[in-house]
Order: structure tokens, then sequence, then C-alpha cells
């Protein structure tokens, strides 16, 4: 398990598919302490309102980028932001880009983790790879969240496993026109309506990684629908 832990690090969702841990006597007792070193391990950015929450967003933000500043224009341009508590687990830098996979297992982990005991309604959001590991996350837990916030996030194939929420969940997808990744918009909106999943796919002006202050008024627009409910 050691070897395992100074391979993967806390990447409990790895150490669980792993191969090599499925062939280890006691599994079950392995994945127990797997479990609780990555709740210890996590490190968060936790924020609450001044008064009782109204409900919870949790935020992953994108490569080589920190939750500090998603903290400050979460609060300032969401509207009701205020009376929400924001969650924002910290991603681990990288010296190069590892794609996708590298970093999903920790974010599954996180979201599992942080999405427990929460208050009022759980929103679920990112930005970049980390959009796409929200929607990871929603896909593997659809029924502990009111919905998605995905700001520039690639096109999943398993998108159409959020019907398993019967549409509780709703997904609110934001892309700029001539991102690389507009058509990946598109085909998750396909998606996600043929699995009858409330979708909504907004559009600003601009490519990809755009500031978040330079889209306020779509994100805003997208973050009302969210909430608004089905």
């Amino acid at each position: 398990l050691r070897e395992l832990f100074a391979r993967e690090g806390y990447a409990f969702g790895a150490l669980e598919r792993s191969a090599a841990l499925r062939a280890l006597p006691g599994r079950a007792e392995l994945v127990r302490r797997a479990r609780a070193r990555a709740r210890e391990s996590l490190e968060v950015l936790v924020d609450p309102p001044a008064g009782e929450p109204a409900g919870t967003l949790i935020w992953l933000h994108g490569a080589f980028d920190r939750p500090e500043p998603h903290q400050t224009w979460l609060r300032r341009d969401l509207p009701g932001a205020a009376r929400f508590k924001l969650v924002l687990p910290r991603g681990a830098l990288r010296k190069a880009f590892e794609g996708l996979e590298a970093g999903l297992p920790a974010a599954e982990l996180a979201l599992d983790l942080l999405s427990e005991g929460q208050p009022g309604p759980v929103y679920l959001g990112g930005v970049s790879l980390g959009a796409e590991a929200a929607y990871a996350v929603a896909i593997r837990r659809p029924e502990r969240f009111a919905g998605v916030l995905s700001l520039e996030g690639s096109y999943s194939p398993d998108l159409g496993r959020l019907a398993r929420a019967r549409g509780a969940l709703r997904v609110a997808l934001l892309h700029g026109r001539s991102s690389w990744s507009a058509d990946d918009a598109r085909a998750a909106l396909r998606r996600l309506e043929r699995a009858g999943v409330p979708a909504r796919l907004g559009w600003y002006t601009g490519g990809h990684h755009v500031r978040a202050s330079a889209v306020r008024e779509e994100l805003r627009a997208a973050w009302g629908w969210l909430r608004a409910g089905p």
C-alpha cells in the first residue's frame, strides 16, 4: 500500500481501480485506510457566508491555477453567492501537462468527500480541466448535486449517465464561440438533452480561457438558470 501511495499520492480513485490493489489480500480494509488518508491530506479553501448558508458551491480550478482568485470572483460576480458556502479544493501543481486522467481521481475523491453533509443544495462547478473533473464527479454521484456549472469544460462521452439523477440535476455550460472546445460543448448539450437532463449552453464572444470578469453577464445568466430549478 505504501508503494501505491508513493506512486499515486492521495488519488484514491486511482488506487481503488488499481489492478495491483485489487490483487492484494484485505482489499476492503486497504481501501478504507486509503480513503482515510486521502481525507486527511486533502487541502481545501472553505469560505462560509456571514449568516446561515443558502447552499454550497464546490468549485474546481483548472491546471496551473489556485483557488484564491476564483474565491474572489465567485463572491463578486454570481448573484446570491454571498449567501453560499464556497468550497474550493486546491489541485496539485504540475510541471507539465499530464492529461485529464492525472487529476481526476483526486478530484473525484475530493468532491465525493466534500459533498457529504453540506448545507442546502450543493452545486458543483469548475473551469477548463476543473470543469471536466466536475463532470466526472457528477456522473459518479448525480444524486448529491443540484446542478453543474461548466466553464470551458470539454465533452465527456459518459454525460448521458447523468440521467440517473432523474431530472433533479441541471447542467449549465458556458463556452467561447471561437474556442477549440466549441464543438465539444455542442456535443455535450446533445448528449445531455437525449438523456433527458435539463441543460443550457451559453456562449460568449472570444476563445478559450478568458478571464471570468470578461464573461460576467454570461456567467450570471448561467448561474441564475441553474438555481432556478426544474
